[in-house]
């Protein structure tokens, strides 16, 4: 019993704990999204585009992997390190797609820059509400709210696109073909966003994986081999479609990045 309560502590510390960027991709805003909700451990957008992070604590306290899983398929591994100048934490991820990144966390100040040439930058206020922008002039707000005591989600929106001229006129932003209108709110059902964090929880603190990671990574900490641990043990493809399953009975069938 004692030690379920520990690991309970340890799984909600991991959403506490990491921030909460407003991008619903990689380490930083790629501007695609109108609008988009994160609980950390699962998000979408306005376009149904999903994504799922798994964190596992390598050194608690001090360094964790977060490996995460897109609905496009893509899948990515960040290293997080705590409290090693100061107050400053940073990260380094990488994808599939051969994307790589970095972003440095500074009291309520984040900076980023990715492979592509990329970089953002964002600020919270207060405890609840935040805004960034990036290289390609998206510039966008997001808020957090502690959903029915349950997880704390954070919802972001694009200033840029949101003010965007209606179609027709200078920049025309008629929707692309293949393109939906999809409702985020609907993370909001209790029932099945607890079904998905519960799975997330479990895989977080599942002693043999936990073990696996911690012993692969000090023997093979290079990325591009964290990104084959990921797609072997980490979402496995058993494991995959299990999440698919939940997210659509969740969301509805999303679409792809």
């Amino acid at each position: 019993m004692k030690k379920g309560i520990v690991a309970a502590t340890l799984i909600c510390s991991l959403a506490l704990a990491t921030p909460l960027a407003a991008s619903p991709l990689y380490g930083g805003y790629n501007g695609k999204s109108l609008f988009w909700i994160d609980s950390f451990f699962f998000g979408i957008d306005n376009e149904g585009r999903w994504w799922v992070r798994l964190p596992l604590d390598i050194l608690a306290g001090r360094m964790r992997l977060i490996f995460k899983l897109e609905s496009s398929g893509v899948l990515s591994a960040e290293l997080v390190v705590f409290n090693t100048v100061g107050q400053a934490d940073f990260l380094i991820g990488i994808d599939t797609d051969g994307l790589s990144w970095g972003e440095s966390y500074q009291a309520d100040f984040l900076a980023g820059t990715d492979s592509s040439g990329a970089t953002w930058t964002e600020q919270s206020m207060y405890t609840f509400a935040g805004s960034g922008s990036d290289s390609s002039q998206n510039n966008w707000w997001f808020f957090t709210y502690d959903y029915q005591n349950l997880f704390s989600l954070t919802a972001g929106v694009n200033l840029t696109l949101l003010l965007q001229p209606p179609a027709g006129e200078e920049g025309d932003t008629t929707p692309a073909a293949g393109e939906t209108s999809f409702s985020p709110l609907s993370i909001l059902r209790r029932e099945e966003s607890i079904k998905l964090i519960t799975l997330v929880k479990a895989l977080s603190r599942n002693d043999r994986l936990l073990s696996r990671a911690k012993t692969f990574y000090r023997h093979s900490p290079d990325q591009a081999a964290l990104l084959q641990f990921a797609a072997d043990e980490v979402f496995s493809p058993t494991r995959r479609k299990r999440i698919e399953g939940i997210l659509s009975d969740l969301i509805g069938a999303p679409s792809e990045f």
